[in-house]
């Protein structure tokens, strides 16, 4: 509920309703590794690669970043809650986007993330959102417009499916952008992360460069592994 002003970055900062879609795949044993050898977890990994794309896309434009607004979904849900339905909140914390060191920026994000997740307001998210839904409509717009971008990591399917007799090959999940610049979205299938990029074209209009360089910050972050 705390107010945001400006956005984080100060080059995507245009919102249009104009979308583009890309993916990207990343090896799940790779990425795991990379985020134990820095202290972290898959999901602080995840966000360190996102993180670092966002810093090289600004650096290609000239313009630096320092901390990032996120939008992350974290898990409610209690071992007594029944199967059915979203247990989730949406949190939004800053990331060190303009950290160049991708094992100190993990580190970094898994101290922040872990803040989040004993956040003492978290078990009064839904009293939260009751009394969100009796603001202004122009105050819920300027919080969302001014975070940079959203992360979400889903647990996908262990094991090879098959639809109608033929081997589903991969699935990617692509998550609203909710007035950011962008969200990726990380759905794990057998042994590939596969990453579904949803780009707001106001905010980022040259996405294949911006694709580019979301490639190469999971990039420096699997290296972390070798």
């Amino acid at each position: 509920m705390r107010p945001v002003t400006e956005t984080g970055s100060p080059l995507m900062k245009a919102r249009t309703l104009v979308r583009k879609l890309g993916v990207h795949e990343v090896p799940l044993s790779k990425l795991r590794e990379a985020a134990h050898r820095s202290g972290g977890s898959l999901n602080d990994a995840f966000v360190a690669g996102v993180a670092g794309g966002l810093r090289r896309y600004h650096e290609k434009h000239g313009v630096p970043v320092g901390e990032l607004h996120l939008t992350m979904p974290i898990s409610l849900r209690k071992d007594d809650d029944g199967m059915g339905g979203n247990r989730i909140g949406l949190l939004r914390f800053d990331i060190p986007a303009g950290v160049a060191d991708p094992a100190e920026r993990i580190s970094e994000i898994r101290e922040r993330t872990s803040k989040v997740r004993n956040e003492k307001s978290l078990p009064y998210t839904q009293l939260i959102a009751g009394a969100l839904n009796l603001m202004p409509r122009w105050y819920i717009g300027s919080v969302l417009r001014h975070v940079d971008f959203l992360c979400s990591d889903v647990p996908g399917v262990p094991v090879e499916v098959f639809l109608g007799g033929a081997k589903v090959r991969m699935q990617y999940a692509f998550g609203p952008t909710i007035g950011s610049a962008v969200n990726v979205t990380l759905l794990t299938y057998v042994d590939t992360c596969s990453l579904g990029i949803d780009v707001d074209t106001g905010a980022i209009p040259d996405f294949e460069e911006f694709s580019d360089c979301l490639v190469a910050g999971f990039d420096e972050v699997l290296a972390l592994a070798d």
